[in-house]
């Protein structure tokens, strides 16, 4: 779209709907979390029996409004990230992380691309370590959430929730295999440029998928296990990835 037309190019459309998402996730996460604690406040203490005309949201509730809000953080998530690869008439500053990379990629063509991707094999040994690490929390989460699981199929909301983080958890730890079992490749044998790239970019994008995969599945287990802390922890992760993904301003 150029400058003269109703809306403003991808990029800045896509920041300020990230935004808008943001603070719509935090004002209802802290409008709920306010009327529990006033509820909670009105039944134990007399000096505040005037709370008591808030509505009293029960566990439930606020665990589907909190897997609710994560289910829409990662639907934009996505979204963000689709827009974001199209770097066509805006100004760079908009970019975010895959846009400023799509530049880089414009800027230098395809064979020098190697330049954008750390080769270093001790480098790739630290990634390595890393995926280790993360293979062992995930499993320790998988073990936790599997005493939570149903006989058979969930009965309620909650058991479907532990069902879906469980299966989450399984997904990252076989995916963190398939990161660590492509760094050992690249690690040990002496490649050709084009073919140790074609290995050091799966890696990269099992090494994303492993990290999205247990920060989403711990969420969803958190909805079961504590919805309020869950409500707490959604806005968080959502500031922490705009943070993490959106270039200053």
């Amino acid at each position: 779209m150029s400058e003269t037309g109703s809306t403003k190019p991808a990029p800045a459309a896509a920041r300020r709907v990230a935004k808008t998402i943001l603070t719509l996730t935090v004002l209802l996460a802290l409008a709920l979390v306010a009327s529990h604690v006033g509820s909670q406040l009105s039944a134990r203490l007399p000096y505040f029996e005037c709370l008591q005309v808030l509505p009293d949201v029960e566990d439930t509730t606020a665990s589907r409004i909190a897997s609710g809000i994560l289910f829409v953080l990662v639907l934009a998530q996505f979204w963000v990230h689709a827009q974001d690869r199209n770097v066509q008439n805006r100004p760079e500053k908009e970019d975010g992380v895959i846009g400023r990379y799509q530049r880089l990629l414009a800027r230098t063509g395809p064979v020098p691309v190697a330049r954008f991707h750390e080769t270093d094999k001790s480098a790739i040994r630290a990634f390595m370590t890393k995926q280790a690490i993360f293979a062992a929390i995930t499993l320790a989460l998988l073990k936790a959430v599997s005493t939570r699981l149903p006989p058979v199929f969930p009965g309620d909301f909650k058991e479907l929730l532990y069902v879906t983080a469980a299966g989450g958890f399984l997904v990252t730890l076989l995916t963190v295999f398939a990161a660590i079992q492509t760094y050992s490749t690249y690690v040990r044998v002496q490649w050709d440029d084009a073919s140790g790239i074609a290995l050091l970019i799966k890696g990269r994008r099992f090494d994303e998928q492993s990290f999205y995969g247990l920060t989403w599945s711990l969420l969803v287990a958190l909805c079961a296990y504590q919805p309020w802390a869950a409500l707490i922890a959604m806005p968080v992760f959502g500031l922490l990835m705009y943070k993490y993904y959106f270039f200053v301003p």
